[in-house]
């Protein structure tokens, strides 16, 4: 221990909670896409002088759990097709298992993904100080759960099986009406924090985010979209906006946050803005 200036300084080693808390502030940031910076002065010794940080580190691991528990029927499958067929019908049996060990992988990180999400309380709405505590915490945790499928490959396999996609997005908290189609190429952020209605269209590349940070702040708001709405290809839609029923937005559109668009609404640009409303045009 030294002491300068009448007081003391010791240095304290980061507790298994503290770690978790960091884990939890250092993805909310990154996902935020905020500047973040490890210190290393807390980094674990193994840790110190590595690539990675202690958080990424941190998600490693749970992700490297959560993969090897959804493999184990695969192998298994696998090595059944291996020892149970003989000489002739051994290269079959592996050709029709492999594919199929590979959906079922997916298909478990899916379900054990749902169940992780279960298992904790959602965020509630709001604005909330950064401090990786109360609904950031419970954000932040979610949104780690849900990049477990957003590794690359895994992802593009996802979205391209309307089952595989539409069941994660369910057991990541999205409410989507089965009627609703949401594009191969976009992107629900935030899962848990949208919900669309019947016979609605997301376009190709179109992005919807229920969150943001800014000046010390963290935001979480739900984003709602109505019946027969169609948003475009490539539009932005940030937390807190209402679509209404019959609404379109227009490709490559950017809707501020809080935004609210009434029913029938065309609403179009960079920052969108009301064009016109279809159901009054004669």
């Amino acid at each position: 221990m030294q002491e300068s200036g009448g007081g003391s300084a010791t240095a304290a080693k980061p507790c298994l909670v503290c770690s978790l808390c960091d884990c939890a502030n250092y993805l909310a940031l990154r996902l935020a896409k905020t500047n973040c910076h490890k210190n290393d002065a807390q980094l674990p010794l193994f840790l110190m002088h590595t690539s990675l940080s202690r958080w990424e580190w941190l998600w490693s691991f749970c992700a490297l759990f959560v993969y090897s528990i959804a493999t184990v029927p695969s192998l298994a499958m696998i090595y059944l097709a291996l020892s149970l067929f003989p000489g002739e019908w051994r290269i079959l049996s592996v050709a029709i298992a492999v594919p199929l060990a590979i959906f079922i992988v997916i298909l478990n990180v899916i379900l054990i993904s749902g169940v992780l999400h279960a298992t904790i309380r959602w965020p509630d709405e709001g604005e909330f100080p950064a401090d990786r505590k109360g609904a950031m915490l419970l954000w932040t945790l979610h949104a780690g759960i849900v990049n477990f499928i957003r590794v690359p490959g895994l992802l593009r396999i996802v979205h391209a099986n309307p089952f595989l996609r539409k069941l994660h997005y369910r057991l990541s908290g999205a409410k989507i009406h089965d009627s609703s189609i949401v594009a191969y190429d976009a992107v629900l952020i935030d899962p848990f924090l949208i919900e669309i209605g019947a016979n609605s269209r997301i376009g190709d590349f179109a992005k919807l985010a229920g969150h943001y940070a800014i000046l010390g702040k963290f935001v979480i708001k739900r984003i709602r979209v109505g019946k027969n709405a169609v948003i475009g290809g490539d539009a932005i839609i940030g937390p807190g906006v209402v679509v209404g029923d019959n609404a379109v937005i227009g490709a490559r559109s950017v809707v501020l946050p809080n935004t609210v668009i009434g029913p029938g609404e065309i609403w179009v640009g960079a920052p969108a803005h009301h064009q016109v409303t279809a159901h009054s045009e004669s």
